[in-house]
């Protein structure tokens, strides 16, 4: 009689058993890992809208801001609309970057607390006072301010 090498049960189950320990303890920071992936990929598309609505202010001479809106959960740059704007001129359409559903951003007056419904730009590519939180579903934030020096905006230790 020929004897074939193979795996018993009891070896296959004890594998098994195992394995999923392991997966069971990796598995939440696996999703904080995900979170802060996402937040993080958020709060750069924001960081980059305010060097491009600065860099437009500066070379349109117009005010540019960043509008937080909720359904579909997006960040948008656009210039106001109020503006007379001559016919010839090549005037930008508004960038609309989506975030992740559970993404929510908040704009606060720096001095006064009061919440705000955009982030301007000046003309010049002067940022507003202006104090800027992107939150994750599950509670985890990043901070910004606009930094009046090197007028920038910079996440903040809160």
């Amino acid at each position: 009689m020929k004897r074939y090498a193979a795996f018993t049960l009891f070896e296959l189950l004890l594998v098994l058993a195992i394995l999923s320990t392991l997966v069971g303890t990796a598995m939440p920071t696996l999703q904080g890992w995900m979170t802060r992936a996402r937040t993080d990929r958020d709060a750069g598309t924001l960081v980059w809208l305010v060097s491009e609505a600065q860099r437009r202010s500066s070379r349109d001479g117009r005010e540019w801001s960043i509008r937080f809106q909720p359904r579909p959960c997006a960040l948008r740059l656009e210039t106001d609309s109020s503006i007379q704007v001559h016919r010839n001129a090549n005037v930008q359409r508004p960038m609309i970057h989506t975030l992740d559903a559970r993404t929510h951003v908040e704009f606060r007056h720096i001095h006064s607390g009061q919440i705000v419904d955009r982030l301007v730009v000046s003309p010049g590519g002067v940022l507003s006072a202006i104090r800027v939180t992107v939150q994750y579903g599950d509670g985890l934030a990043d901070h910004f301010e606009a930094d009046r020096l090197t007028n920038r905006l910079v996440q903040s230790k809160e």
